[in-house]
């Protein structure tokens, strides 16, 4: 149980911090290998990598974001160790970054399914109307996270006269839903792979790449575990752990989105290797072969 009454409790504010960052970095380099798979293979940028471009900028300005309200308005510190105004500017930010978790899970499940759609043509009409259910979904967590109180201000002003709904069970029943929606994406295009025709080898190995989403879908179980802490009387210590889930959720999910482009270039990178090894040894070979013919005898 995260709680800063307990000695042996996480520092969730470094931890959000290091993680974020560390992330940050191995996306860019997972963007990097997305961008060079494009020129060094037969893979070309489709609609569904500038998504990804997309999720990235979003997801650096989370880090950023949540980097900034840990050091200036004490995110994952003790609420009792921030004044009011402090904690109304918390608040506030708390509801920033709800939104911006938001799009950026939007744009990687548009990536999945756009992706899918392109390449898997007999499940391209249940990719898009599973893709409008996304932006639905996506449009309620927003107008849940702005309107869960009336007027808004109630939400960080107690002194506002206003009325709540239960945070809680609106985040549960939407993540709920999320978690129904990345488990459609990763399940969805598994019948199809198998019909394929094609060694069995070949499907195991395409069902793994769509299976990387897994680790998305596991970040929003926690959150969905971790919503408890929405109306937890520390909320601003404990809703640091649901900043950390946002980051590593949208993060992780960008670099699953570069997985089948990172494969290609180290297959074309290993193929490559292999060629100039090959013509190296067999001019030196043949190079030998010339010089013994040319010595006199």
């Amino acid at each position: 149980m995260l709680s800063p009454q307990t000695s042996n409790a996480p520092n969730i504010a470094l931890i959000t911090i290091v993680c974020g960052w560390v992330l940050t970095i191995l996306a860019y380099i997972a963007i990097l290998f997305l961008i060079r798979s494009s020129r060094s293979t037969t893979l070309h940028l489709g609609s569904s990598d500038y998504f990804t471009f997309l999720a990235f900028a979003i997801a650096v300005a989370l880090v950023v974001h949540t980097t900034w309200i840990i050091h200036n308005e004490g995110f994952g510190t003790q609420d009792g160790n921030i004044s009011a105004s402090r904690r109304a500017a918390l608040i506030k930010s708390i509801i920033a970054n709800e939104i911006l978790w938001t799009v950026t899970n939007l744009l990687i499940r548009t990536n999945a399914l756009s992706f899918m759609a392109r390449i898997l043509f007999p499940i391209q009409k249940l990719c898009l109307a599973l893709l409008a259910f996304c932006v639905l979904q996506s449009l309620a967590t927003i107008l849940a996270t702005c309107l869960i109180c009336t007027p808004t201000a109630a939400a960080w002003n107690s002194s506002i006269s206003g009325k709540c709904g239960s945070q809680m069970v609106a985040y549960v029943v939407l993540e709920s839903i999320g978690a129904a929606i990345d488990l459609s994406i990763l399940v969805m295009p598994l019948p199809t792979i198998w019909r394929l025709n094609m060694e069995r080898r070949q499907k195991m190995v395409i069902s793994a790449l769509f299976s990387v989403g897994t680790l998305v879908l596991i970040i929003t179980g926690l959150r969905i575990s971790a919503m408890r802490f929405v109306t937890a009387p520390d909320f601003t210590f404990s809703s640091g752990y649901l900043g950390l889930l946002s980051e590593l959720g949208a993060l992780l999910g960008i670099i699953c989105c570069c997985v089948p482009s990172l494969r290609a270039v180290f297959i074309d990178t290993s193929v490559s290797r292999s060629l100039t090894l090959t013509t190296f040894t067999d001019g030196s070979m043949a190079g030998k072969d010339n010089a013994q013919r040319e010595q006199p005898v």
